[in-house]
């Protein structure tokens, strides 16, 4: 049986993973807040391709966040889709982050959900369990979506992206995670900050 190795760049995996999550979720985040105040919900805005950049940081964050749950040493989690990670972490940490999630007041923009194509269903949110689970299953493939935003074709269907829902479920997992592995979330600063 082949040994796997738990360190990366010499930090453990899931301390990698934590702080790699947390980094595309705040760099994402800090990106769209400039970009929010363009005109981009609708798709032929002209300032669309600005989307890019950080639809595709927040959905990769909360893709890394939802993984430092699962075990590194099955291949089969090497997929991007949202709502299925999900569903595979343990009910009891659901729980933990769902709760959080209610309770949380980090991130707390009011970001428009982006929908391009036809408008949809109402989202579900008649429980956190069921807002959290309707935005995943929403924005399931939303990784590759945004990454390659620039393919869409009306043709391809709806893209829906939930915001709100997203950042502060990347920020719940992480704040859940960071209990667990007792790493304290170190603040977020541009490069080019004049801290």
């Amino acid at each position: 049986m082949q040994q796997i190795n738990d360190t990366v760049f010499g930090l453990k995996r899931e301390h990698f993973i934590f702080h790699a999550a947390k980094d595309f979720l705040d760099r994402g985040v800090e990106r769209l807040k400039e970009v929010h105040v363009l005109d981009c919900s609708k798709f032929h805005s002209d300032d669309t391709w600005n989307l890019c950049f950080p639809l595709t940081n927040i959905s990769s964050g909360l893709e890394l966040a939802i993984k430092g749950f699962l075990p590194y040493s099955k291949k089969e989690y090497r997929y991007h889709r949202l709502f299925d990670l999900y569903k595979e972490i343990d009910s009891n940490i659901q729980n933990e982050i769902e709760n959080h999630f209610e309770s949380c007041g980090a991130y707390n923009w009011n970001f428009s959900n982006l929908v391009f194509g036809k408008e949809g269903t109402s989202p579900d949110i008649s429980s956190t369990r069921n807002k959290i689970l309707d935005a995943l299953k929403r924005c399931n493939k939303s990784f590759e979506q945004c990454r390659y935003l620039f393919e869409y074709t009306i043709d391809k269907g709806n893209y829906y992206f939930d915001c709100n829902t997203l950042i502060k479920l990347t920020h719940s997992c992480l704040a859940v995670q960071s209990e667990k592995l007792n790493i304290k979330p170190q603040p977020f600063h541009l490069a080019n900050s004049s801290d």
